[in-house]
């Protein structure tokens, strides 16, 4: 009691000598008046007295209980701090910020239509001071270049557009031309090709080619015949051909432009490589690579070779044909990989050929995984021994990482076909022969493998129905959720789609993903019920870790010192059990319960009655 009343004098000193640097706020939460030098001490002020007061009781506690502060005078003060330092860093620049977490970029806070960003954009781009613009343009350049993020400002696109001749600013306005809003930028880019400086002509290139434009497509595809035996030892040139990779950048290029490129590219630079190429290890087999694939499907160690292959249409078969032919000059070179990839091109396959991809189970999940029809394949007599057998009978792949594959990314592959010929194929499987798995177990994987398969062609209404019975959503919440999902697009391509889809519109699932700082930004930022009434408070150590954190919720405050729990392997354990205890404490019955984590970086939790969150894990998850 004593240190409370401590903690209130103590407080109450300190606005009193810091009145003139207080932060005010107007109704829309934005602090007004006082230099950000004033404002940041009173902040830093503050926190160090809250964090005084409730050092020494989480001192006092013997193991690592919880420290529950009820006091309500004391609550409220750490209410005030919490509400000050919200107002702080809703108004200043994050550049001018130590807790960048805390604040979105300054790229993004502009986008957003701050419009304590805007002014301060447009007082820089007033200055005249080059390099001080420059600067800021290379600021937001990536925000806008990689998120599409369309530019509004007036002021700020006026300028871009205005500088796009000057060669001082030529580098750093090309990226963001297509993103001005009102403008025909990637026409502004193409009329540019005349008179752009030589050392910025390939990154106006790679923009034209990243936007789909036509006229820079045709320019690349000149480039690729022209250039054809340096295209991938020039990096401005690889990176545009890195483009038609489907992870990069280059999603608005269209698939027949991404087909029309890569079949070039194919024919041309490669073709070049394996004329070249004289025998292993020398500098030309060495770009041509096309690794195993693995048991899971997936093919090791892909590069940009096999992307533009897998994109390519017909006219490479005589280049994967030559290729095959001349296996002995390369180290790694997949045969039945490029057998795959012609008979998918339409190439009458060696009766050999073709036995061999019938009979080689990996490629056979990679092209599950991969969503490709071939009917000869689809149709040979051995095709779901092939792909589920050694998951149902063999006692070597007891692995999470191979079953969840399978399951995962193979099994939806086959969400069309009827229900009672998959389960039929899935029982044919089953051995009797206890020297591999007990036919208990055997069955136990089948009848899993049937009804996942089932679920893979649920609707949205079997779902709701199936979490409203188990008690994890009311009715109340079903009817909103369906609503929403009535303007909602219905494609499914994973087990647990639907699910989601459904959940995510619920409030009821929680991502913690690379540690504590972004998982308590998680929490605060949540929409459910119950979690999006918290206000957390947290101090940092000297390397930077999170080192105490308070809770404010329901006029209460809980507070623990991370410090007793590390080290420890996971530190999610001790956040959920925090987070859990403050809603026990206030009488909730629902809980955070894990249902998937990757290591200790990644967890997924739902947040619900532990039994009903129980009955949908072992529907949905729990394979």
């Amino acid at each position: 009691m004593n240190q409370t009343k401590s903690f209130i004098t103590l407080v109450l000193a300190f606005f009193a000598t810091c009145l003139h640097a207080q932060i005010t706020a107007d109704n829309t939460g934005k602090v007004t008046d006082y230099s950000y030098a004033e404002d940041s001490l009173y902040i830093s002020n503050l926190s160090n007295v809250s964090l005084d007061f409730l050092s020494p009781k989480l001192a006092e506690l013997n193991d690592t209980s919880i420290l529950k502060i009820t006091d309500l005078k004391s609550v409220q003060l750490l209410e005030h701090y919490y509400s000050r330092r919200k107002a702080f860093y809703t108004s200043y620049p994050a550049d001018k910020l130590d807790d960048i977490e805390n604040y979105p970029s300054y790229a993004e806070k502009y986008a957003s239509g701050d419009q304590r960003i805007i002014d301060e954009v447009n007082s820089i781009i007033n200055s005249g001071d080059k390099d001080s613009i420059k600067k800021l343009l290379k600021k937001i350049t990536d925000s806008y270049a990689s998120k599409g993020n369309p530019i509004t400002d007036t002021e700020l696109i006026n300028f871009i557009l205005s500088t796009l001749k000057d060669p001082f600013y030529e580098e750093v306005v090309i990226p963001l031309i297509a993103s001005l809003q009102g403008t025909d930028g990637l026409k502004l880019l193409e009329d540019h090709l005349t008179s752009v400086q030589p050392e910025n002509e390939y990154k106006l290139l790679y923009h034209l080619v990243k936007n789909n434009s036509q006229i820079g497509v045709e320019l690349f595809m000149e480039k690729i015949v022209q250039e054809k035996d340096s295209v991938l030892f020039k990096s401005h040139l690889s990176r545009i051909l890195i483009l038609m990779n489907p992870t990069s950048f280059g999603k608005k290029i269209d698939k027949q432009t991404k087909a029309e490129i890569s079949t070039l590219a194919i024919n041309n630079v490669y073709a070049s490589i394996l004329s070249k190429a004289e025998k292993k290890y020398d500098p030309y087999s060495s770009r041509i690579k096309i690794l195993n694939v693995n048991r899971k499907g997936l093919l090791n160690g892909r590069n940009n070779f096999t992307h533009l292959i897998e994109n390519a249409d017909e006219r490479i078969i005589p280049f994967l044909l030559n290729l095959r032919t001349n296996q002995e000059k390369f180290t790694d070179l997949n045969i039945n990989y490029i057998n795959f990839h012609l008979l998918k091109l339409g190439y009458d396959l060696e009766p050999e050929a073709l036995q061999n991809l019938q009979n080689d189970k990996r490629i056979l999940r990679y092209m599950c995984r991969n969503k490709i029809v071939i009917d000869t394949l689809r149709k040979s007599e051995n095709f779901y021994e092939m792909i589920f057998k050694d998951y149902i009978t063999s006692r070597d792949i007891n692995d999470l990482r191979f079953n969840n594959e399978i399951i995962s990314t193979v099994l939806p592959y086959f969400k069309s076909v009827d229900h009672d010929l998959f389960k039929v194929q899935l029982i044919s499987l089953i051995e009797d022969n206890e020297s591999l798995w007990q036919l208990e177990t055997q069955n136990e994987r089948a009848k899993r493998l049937i009804s996942l398969h089932q679920i893979l062609n649920e609707d949205d209404k079997e779902v709701l129905s199936f979490l409203e019975s188990v008690g994890f959503l009311s009715n109340e919440e079903v009817n909103r959720i369906r609503s929403v999902l009535s303007t909602t697009d219905q494609k499914s391509d994973k087990i647990t789609s639907n699910l989601f889809r459904v959940l995510n519109e619920s409030g009821k699932v929680l991502r913690f993903i690379n540690g504590t700082k972004s998982s308590l930004h998680a929490i605060e930022s949540s929409e459910n019920m119950y979690l999006k009434d918290f206000k957390i408070l947290k101090w940092y150590d000297s390397k930077d870790k999170v080192e105490t954190i308070c809770i404010l919720y329901n006029q209460k405050a809980y507070a623990v010192n991370l410090n007793k729990y590390y080290p420890y392997d996971c530190n999610y354990d001790k956040f959920i059990e925090i987070v859990n205890f403050i809603l026990n404490d206030n009488g909730i019955n629902d809980k955070i319960v894990m249902y998937s984590n990757l290591f200790c970086d990644v967890y997924f939790s739902f947040i619900g009655d532990q039994s009903a969150i129980d009955a949908v894990r072992e529907k949905y998850i729990d394979y």
